[in-house]
């Protein structure tokens, strides 16, 4: 293995048992080295040693340029533990990959839950509207930002917090509604797709004044300790998300399908001109959909932060893998919205495992182009015939 003279900023003649984790610390890496080589790749030494001082940097006072020649102890472990962390993508390390399947999977299906809800929110304002909803990421956002709001500077507990941040965000989807949409001066769908896309530019810049740029998180609802199920370590929180997914699904499914406002709004969906010749009040439908669509975002948005971050920002990149999800299940549709969810989240999950991590964001639009290629109209989409 080649010296590297840039690395020799912290060598001390009258420190021996530094020396000695040092030499410990080197052993590993020249360890990981030959790891590497027989791995058929060139071992990136000096990579290895930059993020090993990194990680010990604060608790040995050293300066982020110090040399595994005279790291203190817990280098020595570090060494190691990178070098492992960056061979488990080469073939070396495959099989320690395949033993974390599970893991993957319930990664998968619980980002898979967030996309899924999303898509329902998309779903629903199209089959009431015919219009793409650009705001239904900052649904997302608004209504974790209100929850941590809410439960961090009010004080309230969770029971109350919760209902109240998803109350307040429907009030919002409300008043865009009566506001910009239903004031529009024309019925034109590309203008109204304008419109949510100045709702959402409007909201995120409101949030950013009132939160802030600096990203923000929520404790979980019931505790950390995982549950270990063989190889997947569930964590609470994951258990709260396909729950709160499962009942949202199921309020759904029973809304559309044994109540006269969700059969009224289904009407809406089939044939606008057809349900305002029948009595339906239309424009009353589509204020119901805004108020639902904000309620089930602000639902995916409070129950995702505890195990990620949330910021004014965050909305732009959820709504766009929800979109992906819902026209990867068959735009408009309900159980299209579900799986093509549930589906885009463990593609980019074992994407991220298998390939990189680096493309994690990018599989949701590769996946999106490719349904657009083979199949327009998704996995459960139907295609519409129009006589003429």
């Amino acid at each position: 293995m080649r010296k590297n003279t840039r690395y020799c900023a912290a060598r001390s003649e009258s420190n021996e048992p530094i020396r000695r984790h040092g030499k410990t610390a080197r052993r590993g890496i020249q360890l990981a080295a030959s790891n590497w080589q027989h791995a058929g790749k060139p071992h990136p030494v000096d990579r290895i040693i930059t993020e090993c001082c990194l990680l010990s940097a604060d608790s040995c006072k050293l300066t982020p340029g110090s040399t595994p020649y005279a790291l203190c102890p817990k280098i020595a472990g570090s060494a190691i533990l990178v070098t492992l962390v960056h061979l488990s993508h080469f073939n070396h390390f495959k099989p320690m990959i395949w033993s974390q399947l599970p893991q993957f999977f319930v990664s998968g299906i619980t980002s898979g839950s967030i996309y899924a809800l999303i898509a329902l929110g998309f779903g629903i304002i199209h089959n009431a509207t015919g219009i793409v909803n650009f705001a239904q990421g900052e649904f997302v956002m608004l209504g974790a930002m209100t929850m941590i709001s809410l439960s961090q500077a009010v004080g309230l507990p969770l029971p109350i917090a919760f209902p109240l941040a998803v109350l307040i965000v429907m009030a919002v989807g409300c008043l865009m509604e009566i506001g910009p949409i239903r004031r529009a001066r024309s019925d034109n769908i590309l203008i109204l797709v304008m419109i949510t896309v100045g709702a959402s530019i409007t909201m995120r810049e409101t949030a950013m004044l009132i939160w802030g740029k600096t990203p923000r998180t929520l404790p979980s609802f019931s505790g950390d300790e995982p549950l270990v199920l063989g190889n997947a370590a569930i964590l609470p929180q994951t258990l709260w998300i396909l729950g709160i997914t499962l009942v949202v699904v199921g309020f759904l499914s029973f809304f559309f399908s044994r109540t006269m406002a969700g059969k009224a709004m289904r009407a809406v969906a089939e044939n606008r001109r057809g349900a305002a010749l029948i009595g339906i009040g239309v424009y009353r439908m589509t204020l119901l959909s805004f108020v639902l669509s904000g309620g089930i975002g602000a639902v995916a948005g409070i129950i995702i932060t505890p195990i990620t971050t949330m910021s004014y920002s965050a909305g732009i990149m959820l709504a766009l893998k929800g979109f992906a999800a819902a026209i990867l299940g068959g735009y408009g549709s309900m159980k299209g919205a579900v799986l093509g969810g549930l589906l885009l989240g463990a593609l980019e999950t074992f994407g991220a495992a298998f390939i990189s991590s680096a493309y994690k964001d990018a599989f949701a639009f590769l996946i999106l182009l490719l349904v657009l290629f083979i199949r327009p109209t998704g996995l459960f989409g139907k295609e519409e015939v129009k006589r003429v």
